[in-house]
């Protein structure tokens, strides 16, 4: 009869072979009881009855459901993002990794999707974070709407989302749902009275073609990003090899800036501003230059930017600002009273 009373048949058969092979047990196991289904914790230990004399179980039982309820929710709440109810990164990590080796065992392919909302600062600065948040949110929900089991979304934090998609022809699986995606994201919304309308930004790595380790597919879908915002944003990008040997450029050349600060090779060039009607010199713009030891004078084009995403632009400006002042008063100590223009 107290077989009945479990809610898996499994957990009985367990309890019977633990008490058999280790003469003692304890479990926790899902029990029919008056109140519906309820979590107790089940101890079992075979001992002699003390008045028969004859071989006995001692089993006890405690309800232990508020626990477990306590102990789910709080795992619920490691695993999921608080503000969208979606999987954050902590399940991304696990979560997604078992997925995609159950994709392998399946013999399909897979896609990595990092999303990004294009200029979603803007709406935190224009109407606030609780706005930011609700847009957030909303974001969240036309994302479920468009992605299909077993594919899975989950949020990384701030305004980026990540999609695993598998399918037996991914190329045009991810091409299909990533419009799906963009066209659900960029419908308007009413956000604090204001009407709002966002665009994403989409990055995607192939599983097993560009990588087969989650590691690495979230590097390389990264990437693809970063490839889709610097040509335009609201577009689709995807991964190849190309933008690794960027990448790679990228830090190279971001150390090498900073050690052209330290070692001084920014130089300043000066563009003359002339009177056309008399050919008087009137004053200069001052313009940077990068005196590099191995790839010689390099053009603004050539760091700048860099120097911007980098936050190095504020010292190169305060170097270039002082270069100019100086030239300013050596030209002035030479008869030369030129206005300068940095």
């Amino acid at each position: 009869s107290a077989k009945l009373h479990f809610v898996q048949d499994t957990d009985y058969r367990n309890l019977l072979l633990q008490i058999i092979f280790f003469f003692y047990v304890r479990v926790f196991s899902e029990i029919y009881t008056s109140r519906g289904e309820r979590w107790h914790e089940i101890s079992a230990r075979l001992c002699r009855d003390a008045v028969a004399g004859h071989n006995a179980c001692l089993v006890s039982e405690v309800d232990v459901s508020e626990l477990k309820h306590t102990e789910a929710r709080a795992n619920h709440l490691a695993h999921h993002d608080i503000l969208t109810g979606l999987p954050n990164r902590n399940f991304v990590l696990y979560g997604f990794q078992k997925r995609l080796n159950e994709i392998r065992q399946q013999h399909l392919s897979a896609a990595l999707i990092f999303i990004d909302l294009d200029r979603f600062k803007h709406v935190n600065d224009s109407l606030g974070h609780a706005a930011g948040d609700l847009l957030l949110v909303q974001m969240a929900d036309r994302l479920r709407s468009v992605i299909r089991s077993p594919d899975i979304v989950a949020r990384l934090g701030g305004d980026e989302f990540l999609v695993l998609a598998a399918a037996d022809n991914i190329a045009d699986h991810v091409l299909a749902l990533s419009e799906r995606i963009q066209q659900s994201i960029a419908k308007p919304m009413t956000i604090s009275g204001r009407e709002v309308c966002v665009t994403s930004s989409i990055g995607v790595s192939l599983f097993p073609s560009d990588a087969d380790d989650l590691g690495t597919l979230m590097r390389q879908a990264d990437l693809a990003i970063y490839r889709s915002k610097e040509t335009g944003r609201n577009r689709v990008a995807f991964f190849t090899p190309e933008l690794n040997t960027v990448a790679q450029q990228r830090i190279t050349l971001e150390s090498e800036l900073r050690h052209a600060l330290v070692n001084e090779q920014f130089i300043v060039h000066y563009q003359p501003r002339v009177c056309a009607q008399n050919n008087q010199i009137l004053g200069a713009e001052a313009l940077v230059r990068w005196q590099h030891p191995h790839r010689g004078l390099l053009a603004p084009g050539n760091f700048i930017e860099l120097c911007e995403e980098t936050g190095l632009i504020e010292t190169l400006g305060a170097y270039v600002l002082e270069n100019a002042a100086m030239q300013q008063v050596a030209w002035a100590q030479l008869g030369f009273h030129l206005r300068i223009s940095v």
